[in-house]
Formats: C-alpha cells, structure tokens, sequence
C-alpha cells in the first residue's frame, strides 16, 4: 500500500515578520523547522513519496537545499506550487500525488514536532474510516460570541468542551475520496478550513482522532519560536537533530 506525504510549506508567515521571512526555513534545535517533520516521515514506514508545495521558485530551492542536507534518505519528491489560500494548494498538491498512492497525510510544514507513532497511530486509524486527524481536547471554557470582531457588551453562549477538540495535522485520508473532496469542494465554491471539513463537506465521511505523543506546537508567532527552542533544549520533545545551541 503506497502512502504519501504532502507537505505544505508555501505559507507567508506574515506574524513572524520580525524574525524570519520564512518559518519553514527558521532554524530551531539542529534544523529546519520543515526539516524536522520531513526527516520523521522518511524515517518511518509511512512515506513512499513527498509532495511539498511551495511559495515561489526562491523559496523551493532553499527548502530543496536544506533537505538535501539534514534529511539522509529522501524518497521521490514532486514540488508543487501553491495556491492563493491553503485549499487551493492541497488541490493543487493532490493533483500531483503518484495514481498508486492508496493513503495520504496532509501536513503543514510549520509543526515541526511530529513523531514516528503518531504517524502509525494515523495510518492505523485510517484503515477503519478512510480519515484520521490528530487532534487534542479543548481544556478551556469555551464561550460563542454573538457578535463578529467586537469584545464590549457581548452576549456568551457556553459550548460543551466536552465535545470540542483543537485540530492538528498531519490529516490522513483515503486518496481517492480526498482528492474527489477536493475537486468538490473547488466546484462549490466554498471556503473550508482544514481537510477533513473537506471530506466531511463531500461525503460526510466520519473521522477517527489521534491525540499526539507530545506538544504538536505549530510555530506561527515569535513566542512559538521560543517555546519550541526551549521544548528541546529541556528535552521535552523528541529530539530528530542533533542539539544544536550555538
């Protein structure tokens, strides 16, 4: 059964400005931040190819240059470029994914902090529904506002925390279903905010979740960079480089 990876790596990063113009190539620990999830996916049994989607020519020959250099065995690779929002550069991603592949994971580039049982744990999942999600359990109070952008003189409605969870990737699904989810979605015209709300907008294709080994952290805001810095340099994650503190 082929599996491949898609990662997407073409986002501009716009809250990082101050510390970098790219948060896939920031470094943290010993690499990349794409580098670290790349080299989980080509470690394990859970990847025959990588599909990774990039901003502009620039931008694919720096991420093409680090992985050569802290990934040491990489598969086929097919560079894709994105689009103008995420779904459109996961269409454009799916449509370039090897015809064998039976099971995707849809993956974005800045959560470096992935392990290889997390993947099995995906991929395990899948087989059951066709979609698995990595996902973690609301812990705060959740309250609905009932106006759009506005703080002062609000009226809360409680939700039930109980039957709400924070979305994470990798996102794993059946090929066939998501890539059809997606040319769906595209016809449609409308707006969907991570993949298995594609699907779900499809087919109605239930999904199996997977609560993450350890911190999944996205890094979007320079206080992520810090805490992923700190998170491995107190061995809080595993580690996929070589400490790297100069």
């Amino acid at each position: 059964m082929k599996t491949t990876a898609i990662i997407l790596a073409g986002g501009k990063g716009s809250r990082l400005q101050a510390l970098t113009q790219d948060k896939t190539l920031l470094r943290i620990g010993g690499g990349a931040v794409i580098s670290w999830s790349v080299r989980v996916f080509c470690d394990t049994a859970c990847c025959d190819a990588l599909v990774i989607t990039y901003r502009d020519e620039d931008q694919r020959l720096k991420i093409e240059n680090e992985l050569k250099q802290s990934v040491p065995t990489l598969p086929s690779i097919y560079w894709v470029q994105g689009g103008d929002e995420r779904q459109d550069s996961v269409l454009n991603a799916l449509n370039a994914v090897p015809e064998e592949t039976a099971v995707v994971y849809i993956h974005d580039g800045a959560r470096p902090f992935i392990t290889a049982k997390d993947l099995g744990a995906l991929k395990e999942a899948v087989m059951q529904t066709g979609s698995a999600a990595l996902a973690t359990p609301v812990t705060d109070t959740i309250k609905r506002s009932d106006k759009k952008g506005e703080t002062e003189g609000l009226k809360l409605e409680d939700l039930d925390r109980s039957r709400l969870f924070a979305m994470q990737t990798p996102q794993v699904f059946d090929f066939q279903k998501i890539r059809n989810a997606y040319l769906k979605v595209k016809a449609s015209g409308i707006v969907v905010t991570d993949d298995v709300e594609a699907l779900s907008q499809s087919d109605g294709t239930p999904c199996t979740l997977v609560f993450p080994e350890q911190n999944n952290l996205k890094i979007t805001r320079p206080e992520d960079v810090e805490l992923a810095n700190f998170m491995i340099h107190t061995a809080s994650v595993k580690k996929v480089f070589e400490l790297d503190c100069s």
